[in-house]
């Protein structure tokens, strides 16, 4: 070999050899800089206050979930279920029933896409509180078939309370703290429904004289009557029972059980209470009412719309025949 080719050689393996000197700290750069990213996406994951995990379907295991489901459940909470346990160990049974078409549903979407699954989860205290989770494909087979989905669960909790109480709120007198007509008629038809076996009472009252309460002493003391009848109604009730203003001055209360004359009994006891009041309330006005009622007997079929217009006609009835 000549001596140019053999500088040619030398040449060419040095070109060689700082090329791969080169590769070397690009693939050392690479490297640090995925370590990097992957030290930021990890800390970014255990710093959510979200619960985010992997699932895996097969297996129905959780591959990893990150630190939010302890914090956020409690220790003893996640510390309950063995290592690896889905989040199904710690869901309300109702909505644990309810995973495995969630994630049949998330087996067929395509790459990209994501559906949505509420569901409770059990705290430490043993109280339940809601979560919404956004759930996708994260890994497929070699046929294509998802064997992995990714997830994120956020809490919930006072959205559903807020919920709750603006839902109360619409079915809530709100000068009495009774319930108005809408929530008698919610709470009285389930109660109904389920009182058929045992029967169930209607009581109507109908304060008297209140327009004259509100034209001598003002409205305010019109909202004071209301309200001590409202308190006294109450008081006249049992658990499972349901008491309700319908509207200006009628009051309604249904009650589980008994018949006809449980329900005359049922509107005496408020009247005893009515008298007591009054002998004791040092206001210039007394409480009057007319009663009405009507029964669901063992075993019928009366409906709650049926109940209302009979207890109805029968205090009207009472009030025209003066027997207050």
């Amino acid at each position: 070999m000549t001596g140019s080719a053999e500088e040619a050689l030398l040449e060419e393996l040095s070109r060689i050899n700082s090329e791969l000197v080169n590769a070397r700290r690009e693939l050392s750069r690479l490297n640090a800089e995925l370590a990097e990213k992957e030290r930021f996406l990890a800390r970014v994951l255990e710093l959510s206050p979200d619960i985010v995990y992997v699932h895996d379907i097969r297996s129905r295991t959780d591959e990893y979930r990150n630190r939010a489901l302890e914090s956020i459940l409690g220790h003893e909470t996640a510390a309950s279920a063995p290592d690896g346990a889905a989040l199904e160990a710690y869901m309300h049974p109702e909505d644990a029933a309810r995973r495995p078409a969630h994630l049949e549903a998330v087996a067929a979407l395509p790459d990209g896409a994501e559906t949505h699954f509420e569901f409770r989860l059990r705290r430490g205290d043993g109280t339940w509180s809601w979560f919404l989770g956004r759930e996708a494909p994260f890994l497929r087979d070699a046929s294509g078939a998802v064997v992995k989905t990714i997830g994120i669960a956020e809490d919930i909790g006072p959205l559903k309370e807020r919920e709750r109480r603006l839902l109360d709120a619409s079915l809530t007198d709100p000068l009495t703290g009774l319930r108005n007509r809408r929530g008698f008629e919610e709470a009285a038809a389930a109660a109904l429904a389920d009182a058929r076996s045992g029967g169930a009472v209607l009581v109507y009252v109908d304060l008297d004289r209140f327009k004259e309460i509100n034209d001598r002493y003002g409205h305010a003391e019109g909202d004071e009557a209301l309200k001590a009848a409202a308190v006294l109604l109450a008081r006249n009730t049992r658990d499972g029972d349901v008491a309700a203003r319908l509207g200006g001055d009628e009051f309604a209360i249904l009650a589980r059980g008994g018949d006809e004359e449980s329900a005359r009994r049922l509107a005496a006891r408020f009247g005893t209470l009515v008298d007591e009041w009054n002998l004791v309330s040092g206001k210039p006005w007394k409480l009057r009412f007319s009663a009405g009622w009507a029964a669901a007997p063992r075993g019928g079929q009366s409906s709650l719309a049926d109940l209302m217009a009979r207890a109805d006609e029968a205090m009207y009835e009472a009030k025209r025949g003066g027997r207050s």
